[in-house]
């Protein structure tokens, strides 16, 4: 009896249409802004041996960026507890200030969001973020909360699909996405690193928000125009690239993962 192999699976038989309204969207930054010549004068103490490589500061086409820290503490060595202490205390400030913000922007109360979907990938916190902000925040108490961590620098997209997707599986309900990252605290001047001497180059901090709905409005709605949709998304994935971009886990802090492969990945 001849038995006969399944074929190789062609495309993604999911459906990739969401029709999702965008009714908000809010960002924050933290109170600190350094400019890249700043940026760069610094990382020239920090990584004397790599002086020479002034142009990649300049052309990272960068102008400032914002950071939860003051610029000096960068410079000095930080243990896993202070640096997830900070990340808590500033990352749920951010986030209530982009929560506060898109909801009002929204037409919406607190009280009127049912799922929330947050981001997020430079620090660590049990309960997640969106547990503890539901402390500070009024919020219905039967809310449902996915967090999401280990997306990457993509995880602001691939979270907002996941949030959109639980928006169309749920007509009418309202879905707060929230994504925070703050890259600053994971400098980690002991790391002599050709790596963490670009991520000082590129990465900043800041926080946003995007509240979403599918389908018909709900009774007593009180959103504003929506302002665009969100109409698919689709993901590949390549294998064997974790090595390209990621965190290895220090003593004092995430080690970051960027090999100079990135850019020819992108181009794929």
């Amino acid at each position: 009896m001849q038995r006969r192999l399944p074929q190789a699976r062609v495309g993604n038989r999911a459906d990739l249409r969401l029709d999702v309204d965008i009714l908000s969207v809010a960002t924050a930054n933290p109170g600190y802004r350094i400019d890249q010549q700043e940026a760069w004068e610094r990382a020239k103490v920090v990584f004397p041996h790599l002086a020479r490589m002034e142009a990649l500061y300049i052309n990272t086409g960068i102008a400032t960026r914002y950071s939860c820290v003051p610029a000096d503490w960068c410079e000095s060595p930080h243990g896993w507890e202070e640096r997830t202490a900070t990340y808590q205390r500033h990352a749920l400030d951010l986030l209530q200030r982009v929560s506060v913000e898109a909801i009002a922007e929204a037409g919406l109360l607190l009280a009127d969001i049912d799922f929330l979907v947050l981001n997020t990938i430079t620090g660590l916190a049990i309960p997640s973020l969106d547990a503890k902000l539901m402390n500070r925040l009024a919020f219905h108490p039967n809310l449902e909360r996915l967090p999401i961590f280990g997306l990457g620098c993509g995880g602001g997209v691939a979270g907002l699909t996941r949030a959109a997707r639980l928006a169309r599986s749920s007509p009418g309900a309202n879905v707060l996405f929230l994504t925070v990252d703050l890259c600053s605290l994971c400098a980690r001047p002991n790391d002599p690193s050709l790596a963490m001497f670009v991520a000082a180059a590129l990465f900043g901090d800041g926080a946003a928000a995007v509240v979403l709905r599918s389908g018909a409005a709900v009774a007593g709605d009180r959103s504003s125009a929506r302002p665009a949709r969100i109409v698919a998304a689709g993901e590949h994935c390549w294998r064997d690239t974790e090595h390209i971009m990621g965190w290895d886990i220090k003593a004092d802090g995430f080690g970051v993962v960027l090999s100079p492969q990135l850019p020819g990945l992108m181009h794929q």
